[in-house]
């Protein structure tokens, strides 16, 4: 592929706002080669996607003090090769220096991610906290903590509440199912106007399942 058509290619994929902003959807997905658009996101829009070996689940574990979901999971049901992007920034919050070594061996079973608090700019406290609310949820599945991968999303400078996320850690394990993305993509938005989602199919049928968040 020529670095055109791989800008062609990024271009086609980009998520871009439809004429109901209510509503996202993948703008050119169907010209990407092998992949079939699988369906929209937005409020009230329910994804059908379910990524063969591959569970979710979104709860709250009353980070938000409002009774909204604010803790996600995502478990593989075998060891899963993982691939990570993360900040250069010399300040980097606890929960990225723990995935960014946990990713290292390229293999992890789980994703911990919470809203309402970014644990970043608290120290060892910080880290400890991560650390704490990852072995709980592995303590949960039954793996070992090194195969969690944790990510927070939220308030800066406020140290993650781990006692929060340990007591809610058996209850979101028992609501992992395989068609739960609804509820993770909830449970990791902030200052979100709704969660994304996007998915897609490759020819031989295997599936493609999207999960982001941000502010729009």
């Amino acid at each position: 592929m020529s670095a055109s058509e791989g800008r062609q290619h990024t271009r086609a994929a980009l998520l871009v706002k439809a004429n109901d902003a209510s509503n996202w959807r993948f703008n050119g997905l169907d010209r990407l080669p092998g992949l079939a658009l699988g369906g929209t996101v937005g409020r009230g829009v329910t994804m059908t996607a379910k990524v063969l070996g591959f569970r979710f689940s979104g709860v709250s574990a009353n980070i938000k003090n409002n009774g909204r979901r604010d803790l996600a999971l995502v478990v593989a049901n075998e060891p899963a090769v993982v691939a990570a992007v993360f900040t250069r920034n010399l300040v980097r919050a606890a929960p990225v220096l723990v995935a960014a070594r946990r990713c290292q061996p390229g293999r992890a079973r789980a994703i911990l991610v919470n809203s309402g608090n970014a644990n970043a700019c608290t120290g060892e406290a910080g880290l400890a906290a991560t650390l704490t609310s990852t072995a709980a949820v592995a303590r949960a599945l039954h793996i070992d903590a090194d195969e969690v991968l944790p990510a927070s999303t939220g308030v800066i400078g406020s140290l993650l509440p781990a006692e929060l996320i340990a007591n809610a850690a058996p209850a979101l394990v028992q609501a992992l199912t395989a068609d739960g993305h609804d509820a993770f993509a909830d449970a990791i938005c902030t200052t979100d106007r709704w969660p994304k989602i996007a998915e897609a199919t490759v020819e031989g049928g295997a599936a493609l399942l999207g999960i982001a968040k941000g502010a729009a």
